[in-house]
């Protein structure tokens, strides 16, 4: 797609959808970091395609995208998007788009998107998936190529479940619930089993909305649903997503009455079982460090540091989540008062955080190194 077209349309996309702004609402946004107004043609104009005139125009939209939640990278994603925009203004024969979304492989270019075989940034995702949408909406697909419609039917859907898991890398978890719940809709709607994949479907989709609600609105609530659709899963013959929906529902254990929360933890050794079993290495769902997550929150501490110590072979055989171990022992010598061990966990997961682009680690490792080295500092006088 044209950079120009791709800047507007995310622009356009991100307002009405992501932050819920009206056109005046956004104008005003933009005018209040840009120091003067700016009226609502201007904005239509960028929504449109048109780059921002001057780096002051640009910083100010790229605050205004910063305030509601939009990540360092992204917004550098963003950035290349406008410069690109303004290159194709000179040199617009080298910037002849690629219609990928009458493609007819378009279905196994969003299988590879979803899968990790192929990387696009927040910008193009947000655009193909508009594009998307548009094509099938306007029916431009069906009376030409029925075929084509059913491939672009199933990138949709691969795209729409692959954003929601977007937001929850970067702890957006309004956005996160409402993708996740649009996506489990779709998929209800046009795949008749429900699923195209090990992480799309309308049962992964259902799970992240409750893991988005315990996260961010009703710890209690969410731990009740993701229990309940472990049960489901078990039910369903899919012993992955059942481990995973009930290990992501003893993390927020303590939110629960304590009887409630010893019955959702005695059920561990079954789900660790039906999860071994199938995944014997951890490569897809590793009990481990759900069980420290949960131990950890009741303050059963010893209990917490057996679970953590069982994924030294994980972490060292597969390279996985490192800053997530360092984090986690940070925490436990913390809690210990073990202060100078604490430090030192804390400050790798620090940079580590900061090499991987983990906003939510890099803030959970921050907020508990200072807190240690306040607590340090005090202990010492």
């Amino acid at each position: 797609m044209n950079p120009a077209r791709t800047m507007g349309t995310f622009l356009r996309v991100w307002r009405r959808e992501w932050a819920r702004l009206t056109r005046r609402q956004m104008a005003r946004a933009v005018s209040r970091h840009l120091g003067r107004p700016v009226e609502v043609h201007l904005l239509r104009a960028w929504e449109e395609g048109q780059p921002p005139g001057n780096t002051d125009e640009l910083l100010a939209i790229e605050r205004v995208l910063e305030s509601r939640g939009m990540t360092g990278p992204e917004l550098f994603y963003f950035r290349q998007t406008v410069f690109a925009a303004l290159a194709a203004r000179q040199y617009h024969e080298l910037f002849e788009a690629e219609d990928v979304v009458h493609s007819h492989d378009i279905d196994a270019f969003a299988e590879a998107i979803s899968t990790h075989d192929h990387h696009i940034t927040i910008i193009d995702h947000v655009v193909l998936q508009h594009e998307l949408e548009r094509a099938l909406g306007d029916g431009t697909a069906s009376r030409s190529d029925r075929a084509l419609q059913d491939k672009q039917t199933v990138a949709l859907a691969f795209l729409k479940a692959w954003m929601a898991y977007r937001q929850q890398w970067v702890a957006r978890y309004d956005l996160m619930r409402r993708m996740a719940d649009d996506a489990a809709s779709y998929l209800a709607l046009t795949m008749g089993h429900g699923r195209i994949g090990p992480e799309c479907s309308v049962a992964t989709m259902r799970r992240l909305s409750a893991f988005s609600v315990a996260s961010s609105k009703d710890p209690c609530l969410g731990a009740r649903r993701l229990a309940q659709l472990a049960t489901e899963a078990v039910e369903a013959g899919d012993p992955i997503e059942a481990g995973t929906a009930y290990f992501q529902s003893v993390q927020f254990a303590s939110a629960l009455p304590e009887a409630e929360a010893q019955a959702l933890l005695a059920a561990g050794p079954r789900y660790e079982g039906l999860v071994r079993e199938v995944d014997p290495d951890g490569r897809r769902v590793e009990p481990s460090i759900h069980l420290f997550e949960a131990e950890f929150s009741l303050g059963r501490t010893d209990e917490a540091e057996v679970h953590l110590a069982r994924l030294g072979h994980w972490r060292s055989e597969y390279g996985l989540h490192e800053v997530l171990w360092q984090l986690c022992w940070g925490r436990l010598a913390a809690y210990r008062g073990l202060w100078d061990e604490a430090e030192s966990h804390l400050a790798s997961a620090v940079e580590l955080a900061v090499r991987d682009g983990d906003p939510e680690r890099l803030r959970a490792a921050q907020d508990l190194l200072e807190r240690c080295r306040t607590r340090e500092r005090g202990t010492e006088s």
